[in-house]
């Protein structure tokens, strides 16, 4: 990227993660989508679409053990896409592996859902439901990426997180060390040794962490 004269992001998460590594200008531009029509009479309750990807998996499985069993079953859910494959049969959820017209079936619900626990970035599929008026059910990971998360103020994290988060910082300084190293033509045993130990020592506990309370 660093070839280029200026770079363009869709989200500031982007942003930050390549101004660590790039020199050039970065912009961020909003996804931009086209205004669509919005259907009336609607037939499906709430849709969800996700890939099969590790996030979306572990969202869907979050989705369907935590918060399914407290929905009313006649609310009918429509899932789209691949991540089918990996959710049970229910009565009152249809499951569709591939659509000739998403537009049409987004155009059709009455909510969408996007229950991500990790991953980071704008979700296309949430700016998808939103070009449609549809209102969107998440959680915090649901609306990364977004320019204005809310209309007063943006998500503030919890106290307890806020170290959390500056961990993730850290990593990303870890990839600039790395970088830096290389530059600078130090041993590259020298490096492995360092990166071993911070794998060991903050990546590995961060995680640990993470999945215990997170």
């Amino acid at each position: 990227l660093n070839k280029f004269d200026e770079i363009f992001v869709i989200s500031i998460d982007e942003k930050f993660t390549f101004s660590q590594f790039i020199k050039k200008p970065i912009h961020i531009i909003a996804h931009g989508l086209p205004e669509k029509n919005i259907i009336q009479n609607k037939n499906i309750d709430i849709i969800y679409v996700a890939s099969e990807n590790e996030h979306n998996i572990a969202a869907a499985k979050w989705f369907f053990e935590k918060a399914y069993p407290h929905l009313s079953k006649d609310i009918k859910i429509t899932v789209v896409g691949k991540i089918t494959k990996h959710i049970n049969d229910y009565e009152n959820v249809t499951k569709v592996g591939f659509i000739n017209d998403l537009d049409e079936a987004y155009a059709s619900s009455k909510i969408a859902i996007c229950p991500m626990l990790s991953g980071t970035g704008l979700k296309i599929k949430v700016a998808e439901a939103l070009s449609f008026g549809l209102p969107i059910v998440c959680n915090e990971r649901g609306i990364d990426g977004l320019l204005n998360k809310t209309k007063k103020m943006p998500i503030k994290r919890n106290e307890f997180l806020k170290p959390i988060s500056r961990e993730h910082h850290h990593s990303l300084l870890l990839c600039w060390k790395i970088k830096t190293g290389l530059k600078k033509e130090i041993e590259l045993e020298r490096i492995k040794k360092y990166v071993d130990w911070f794998y060991q020592h903050h990546i590995v506990p961060h995680f640990e962490m993470e999945e215990k309370y997170l």
